[in-house]
């Protein structure tokens, strides 16, 4: 049977190149071959040498359009070789893709047969090969016009513009002068210039970059999600703030460039943040109104990170106040209007909570319940962080006080009552709602408020369990010095008895039904 199948092999072989197999020969010399009988591994060994590529055209082949790197650091590696850190599989790999990439700079034959593919997106490894070119190349400017060529005879949705940004980058290491002129006439192209922003953004960004990226966005060249290439790694630390707050504000108002915008300057305070440094004043005023902006329409966890990340270091300070305003209302405006919700939007509320913690109580909280209900800010907890966990318990007193009636219970209802009510751990009550209660003008009030809380809303496991374990929140309150908080308190400790019981009763129930 093995001979049966050696057989094949061969017969493969003699008519075309498999480089399958060949990664699978040696992935099984290097993981299977102290466990098999010697000659198994002889013949295995004599295999990898018949499958091994010998022609250059191969070798690209297998390197730069093969998708796993770990399969490809078997076949670069040496059979002994126990090095499997993901860093120098990648290096590794990468570095022999380039090196390919400058022997086919000096290979035009080969270079012609695989151009149409390495513009396409089956390309992976494109970028390094790249590289290779614009170091491998005699006339950069020749081997850029061949590469943008290739681009314009692939059909436009196939086409991948790794080789042109790896080449981009290698060449202005060569020559600064060639590939700013490359870039400039990129601009006008029609098939490159919807591409831009991904070919300036692979060098540092000079003021002349800046400019080009600005050219772009007036004239509406590259749709907004190419933008995104903006908010990685450092890609905008050395735009002066008031360009980058220029391009940050066309990019927000291109179709479905907010988002963008938001992640572009997320990522550039970071970076100062990073850095050690603080935001300057007009990196602020870009931050506030690019956040103003929003319309609160869009769904997406990262755009509400981001929006969080920037409120936290632009609506900060006294300064802020006004801003914080706006913001506060237009963000209201949208919950009560049901254009958005809450729970989409914890991060931005928590940070406004954390920065200016009395403009978001009189904006959220406020005097009265909305429109005759709880304050919406009470549906929150239940699904994450309650943002006005951040709020320091002697600011939210302080603002209860300005007006106790209806402040100290409307926060009552917003706060976290209690911690662990859903583990096995025994629930306790929070700090902050112990020391609301204690300054409350009528605890009873205060107290009743907190029992909505009791039964959840959701849960994991048995809610009979849960609802037992809250009974010993009421404890406290059994020993009571006023009456009427121990009335309060035996009723509770009997409702929710009964609760648990009937909770119980209805698990055991279901059981019986699925045994």
């Amino acid at each position: 049977m093995v001979d049966d199948l050696e057989s094949v092999i061969y017969a493969i072989v003699a008519q075309n190149f498999w480089p399958e197999g060949w990664v699978a020969v040696r992935q099984t010399i290097r993981f299977d071959s102290k466990s098999m009988p010697s000659e198994h591994t002889v013949r295995l060994r004599t295999l990898e040498q018949l499958l091994r590529p010998k022609e250059l055209l191969q070798l690209v082949r297998i390197y730069v359009f093969s998708k796993g790197s770990r399969a490809l650091d078997i076949a670069n590696a040496d059979f002994g070789a126990e090095d499997d850190d993901p860093g120098s599989v990648f290096g590794r790999v990468e570095a022999t893709t380039e090196s390919l990439g400058r022997d086919c700079a000096v290979n035009s034959d080969v270079l012609h047969i695989l151009l149409p593919d390495l513009v396409r997106r089956a390309a992976v490894r494109s970028g390094s090969f790249g590289r290779g070119l614009a170091n491998g190349a005699d006339q950069l400017a020749a081997m850029w016009a061949n590469l943008v060529n290739a681009l314009a005879n692939t059909p436009e949705s196939e086409r991948n513009i790794d080789l042109l940004r790896g080449f981009i980058a290698a060449a202005n290491m060569r020559d600064q002068q060639a590939t700013a002129a490359f870039l400039d006439a990129a601009l006008d192209d029609p098939v490159l210039s919807p591409w831009f922003p991904a070919l300036q953004i692979v060098i540092a960004l000079d003021e002349r970059g800046t400019e080009r990226l600005e050219t772009a966005l007036q004239l509406g060249l590259a749709p907004s999600w190419i933008y995104q290439y903006l908010a990685w790694g450092r890609a905008t630390e050395l735009i002066p703030t008031s360009a980058l707050r220029r391009l940050i504000s066309l990019i927000a108002s291109l179709p479905n460039g907010y988002a963008v915008a938001v992640d572009v300057l997320a990522m550039r305070l970071h970076l100062v943040h990073a850095s050690g440094s603080n935001a300057d004043q007009e990196l602020i005023q870009c931050g506030r109104e690019l956040v103003q902006r929003c319309t609160f329409e869009a769904i997406g966890e990262n755009l509400d990170h981001d929006l969080g990340r920037i409120t936290d270091t632009c609506f900060a300070g006294a300064d802020a106040a006004t801003d914080a305003v706006i913001l506060c209302q237009q963000l209201k405006g949208a919950f009560l209007a049901h254009r958005a919700y809450e729970f989409n939007y914890t991060q931005i509320l928590t940070s406004l909570f954390r920065t200016q913690p009395l403009i978001a109580l009189d904006e959220f909280v406020g005097d009265q319940p909305q429109n005759g209900s709880e304050p919406f800010i009470w549906d929150i907890k239940f699904y994450r962080k309650n943002p006005l966990d951040e709020v320091p318990a002697e600011i939210l007193i302080a603002w209860a006080q300005m007006n106790p009636p209806f402040r100290f219970l409307n926060l009552a209802s917003a706060i976290t009552p209690f911690t662990n009510s859903d583990s096995k751990a025994e629930p306790a009550w929070t700090s902050t709602a112990l020391q609301l209660l204690s300054f409350a003008p009528d605890r009873a009030l205060v107290l009743t408020e907190y029992t909505s809380h009791f039964h959840p809303i959701s849960w994991s496991g048995s809610l009979a369990d849960i609802l037992e374990s809250r009974r010993s929140l009421l404890r406290v309150f059994l020993s009571d010095t006023d009456p009427q908080i121990v009335t309060w308190a035996q009723a509770q400790d009997a409702a929710l008895g009964k609760m648990a019981t009937q909770a119980r009763s209805s698990e055991r129930q279901r059981d019986e039904r699925f045994e």
